[in-house]
């Protein structure tokens, strides 16, 4: 039963079903929230002047005082607000009733699911939530709908009529706030059932966009399971005079709502603090930031008494902020979401394009944007991340009677790689420590090292495991991972917990190596996954809608940026060889990326971001074809591009690529790069050129990548759209969307020392057939994706890795 209060309705709301819990901890009356709260907080707020005004037309800065925006949502606040919902100029409202309109049902159908629970983070009104409750009452759904406020007297108004309207659901209000609903909900309703929250009316724009960062990542990690929905309305970049009309009304509603603030204060004080009409609205929108400024402007000289013993002074014109309403770019939204753990899986625009209604949803993967290391290791927080996306990959999109096939040639079926990532943990996990083998030992000895062998001439091959006549069935693999997974994790959380000057650095090596060692697999065994045509979509993970919908706009071609002379430092001067010696500092890196080596770079000519789905597409027709072109990353017919979510159409319409996969890097082999290099009088960059190149994006933001995320670290499971810079002289990001291939053949840099820890790893690949890889892909771990020392490599004919490229000319 629930701790917490179910408060008495009145006789109407008791006949009709509605249902009240207070959900504030007993210390609420102390809170911020509270009267006695948010009088504290006014003063403190009023009294010291930490607001940064930017004057709109000079750019000057100052600190300005401020009033916490909480006091214009009193109940005579609240009646104002909904008046203000009703006027036209205040589109936001109207914008999001017009989605409602016309994707209620596609919501409900695609997202809302049978037994399950919807929460709306603030209490709703009927003209938009009746939409979805339509169209939860035509599909019979089983849903309890809960309504969040911290106005019981609005709960009440908002949900009597709706119990009555509605009797098939379940309505309960929610008395408390966000963070007091997300305890609530994360107690009491089962991980078993499905949640959708609501978060309507740009609620998401009264936040800085850092608050509505922290805020989103708290839901996702206090509230939501795998596959829990969260649905966002959020307000655009508009132009700015739809802004401020929207805003600055002409009838004076929003100005009568933002004054009404001060009748709530004088309440609150219990006396008259503030004479409202010795003061005027004032609105500015403010287009660098992006947001809607409300202020109080005095409109005289002024002494406010705010207790016996403290007085302000105002200045005539001196300005008091009270509500910043943040709007929002698609960089910016997807910025918003980056790191919280949410991903995009839909969305919905009004039919004046000002307006959109996002759905982001908790995925059965999720990786930290950064490495979250103590003493140089990963935590053990990142290791489940990664044990995790590896069972959603291993165990949900295999079908069970398929896990001896082998998708890619040359290579072993998948139950090799199950029991393989535990076996080299133990191995090394077992020789760093002391420690005997995990049971089954003869484990150790079949699935120790794969299997890699030249393409042109599969006899040769480095050295590996003894293959089995028949490999071990299923559950014995898995049963084998789980104790080798649990004599990891205290060994790991050892190793973290220790001082520094007591890490054992060959120790903390072998479990780096296990750790990158398990994410290089993770990305390849994707690339198997591709290849076959039984793969499952990975449970958890919704396709998103963009996978089928065509570009709005064409692609802008790719210019020739100038890249200066200069040098550049490859490798790190962290080595193996250094480990054993006293106060060295641990940082892990693999034995070819030292020693420390530094190279003139003469000034280049390259792509200034790489080469598209389209273009190569039309380079093969142009030579006709040939099966030697086509990317393996293709569907045999050339009309797809295979992901781990199904294959993507490359056309819309006939022969034009022109579908969604058209703007995607083309992810090709070597060999294929090279030819299309050629076909237009270039050459593919070389390893040192592309250090140059991440050194000149380092030094300017104009080289960073505006319009969206890093893709890497499963933030999506397919690549996205190449970038064009606007700028013709800066250059795409490299390390993220798909490895970025090079002309280098893999070499060891001078005075190169092979690792004692794992002596094969590179020196067994030095030889003409591979070249060096650099950067990362969606499916690249952060602790992979932000080393720019890593060096990948890949045989020159191998057409699996997902590696894009670009052209210097």
């Amino acid at each position: 039963m629930s701790p917490h209060k179910i408060l008495p309705a009145t006789a109407a709301a008791a006949a009709s079903g509605a249902e009240i819990i207070d959900i504030r901890p007993a210390s609420f009356g102390l809170s911020d929230l509270s009267p006695e709260g948010l009088v504290k907080n006014i003063i403190n707020e009023f009294m010291s002047p930490r607001v940064v005004f930017t004057h709109p037309d000079t750019g000057s800065e100052h600190l300005i005082r401020s009033i916490p925006t909480m006091v214009l949502y009193d109940d005579l606040g609240l009646e104002i607000y909904d008046r203000i919902t009703n006027l036209d100029e205040y589109y936001l409202f109207n914008a999001e009733i017009d989605i409602f309109k016309r994707h209620a049902e596609e919501m409900i159908l695609n997202y809302i699911q049978d037994d399950s629970v919807l929460v709306e983070l603030g209490v709703g009104s009927m003209r938009k939530t009746k939409y979805l409750l339509d169209a939860i009452t035509k599909h019979r759904k089983n849903i309890t709908y809960y309504a969040l406020d911290l106005s019981e007297a609005s709960l009440r108004d908002c949900l009597t009529p709706l119990c009555a309207e509605y009797p098939e659901i379940r309505f309960v209000g929610l008395l408390g706030t966000y963070d007091d609903s997300l305890q609530w909900i994360r107690a009491n309703i089962p991980q078993t059932v499905h949640k959708s929250f609501l978060w309507l009316g740009s609620s998401i724009g009264n936040f800085t966009r850092a608050q509505a960062r922290d805020f989103l990542s708290r839901v996702a990690s206090a509230a939501m399971n795998a596959g829990d929905d969260f649905f966002c309305g959020i307000d655009g970049r508009n132009k700015p005079e739809d802004v401020k009309l929207a805003y600055d009304d002409p009838k004076g509603v929003t100005a009568e709502f933002i004054l009404n603030g001060f009748d709530h204060i004088n309440r609150l004080f219990g006396r008259r603090v503030f004479e409202r009409d010795a003061f005027s609205y004032l609105s500015i929108y403010n287009r660098h930031e992006g947001r809607h400024e409300a202020y109080y402007q005095s409109k005289v000289e002024q002494t406010i008494d705010l207790q016996d013993s403290i007085q302000v002074h105002l200045h005539r014109g001196e300005i008091i902020n009270v509500e910043y309403s943040y709007k929002y770019s698609d960089s910016e939204v997807y910025n918003a979401t980056a790191g919280t753990g949410l991903a995009h899986v839909d969305r919905w625009k009004d039919s004046s394009d000002r307006y959109s209604m996002f759905v982001f949803q908790k995925p059965s993967v999720v990786f930290s944007p950064e490495p979250r290391l103590s003493n140089g290791i990963p935590v053990l927080a990142e290791w489940e991340s990664l044990w995790n996306a590896w069972d959603v990959v291993s165990t949900t999109m295999i079908p069970s009677d398929r896990y001896l096939e082998a998708p890619i040639a040359l290579r072993h079926p998948y139950i090799f790689y199950l029991g393989h990532l535990p076996g080299f943990l133990d191995i090394q996990l077992s020789k760093a420590f002391n420690l005997p083998l995990t049971e089954p030992k003869y484990f150790a000895t079949i699935f120790e090292r794969g299997i890699d062998p030249i393409v042109d001439d599969p006899s040769q091959c480095h050295s590996h495991s003894l293959v089995p006549n028949s490999w071990p069935a299923l559950d014995e693999v898995l049963a084998y991972r789980d104790q080798v997974r649990r004599r990891a994790r205290d060994i790991i959380c050892k190793l973290a917990d220790a001082q520094d000057t007591a890490v054992d650095k060959t120790a903390a090596r072998a479990v780096c190596m296990c750790f990158e060692h398990d994410a290089m697999h993770l990305e390849t065994f994707l690339y198997m996954l591709v290849q076959s045509d039984h793969t499952l979509p990975p449970a958890g993970i919704v396709r998103p809608k963009r996978l089928g919908q065509q570009p709005l706009v064409p692609l802008a071609p790719a210019a020739l940026a100038q890249v200066s002379a200069g040098q550049v430092t490859l490798g790190t001067l962290h080595r193996e060889q250094d480990d054993g010696n006293a106060g060295s500092s641990f940082v892990f890196g693999w034995d070819n990326e030292s020693p420390e080596l530094t190279v003139q770079v003469d000034g280049f000519s390259v792509q200034n971001r790489p080469v598209a789905v389209q273009e190569y597409y039309k380079f093969w027709c142009a030579q006709g074809k040939p099966e030697s072109l086509l990317p393996k990353s293709w569907t045999d017919d050339g009309a797809a591009v295979k992901t781990a979510l199904g294959p993507v159409p490359i056309h819309a319409d006939g022969e034009d690529a022109n579908g969604p996969a058209s703007r995607w890097p083309a992810y090709v082999s070597f060999d294929q790069a090279d030819a299309y290099a050629k076909s237009i009088g270039g050459s593919l960059p070389s390893e040192e050129q592309i250090a140059r190149i991440r050194q000149c994006v380092d030094k300017t933001t104009k080289g960073t990548s505006p319009a969206r995320p890093r893709n890497s670290g499963f933030v999506e499971w397919t690549p996205v759209d190449v970038e064009t810079p606007a700028d013709p002289d800066s250059v795409s990001q490299i390390d993220d969307n798909g490895w970025e291939l090079t002309r280098t053949h893999f070499r060891p840099f001078p005075g190169f020392e092979t690792s004692k820890l794992y002596p094969g790893y590179s020196s067994d690949f030095f030889d003409d057939h591979h070249f060096v890889v650099l950067g990362a892909s969606w499916a690249t771990v952060p602790t992979i994706a932000s080393r720019k020392t890593f060096r990948n490599w890949y045989q020159h004919n191998y057409p699996y890795v997902f590696a894009k490229f670009r052209v210097v000319v």
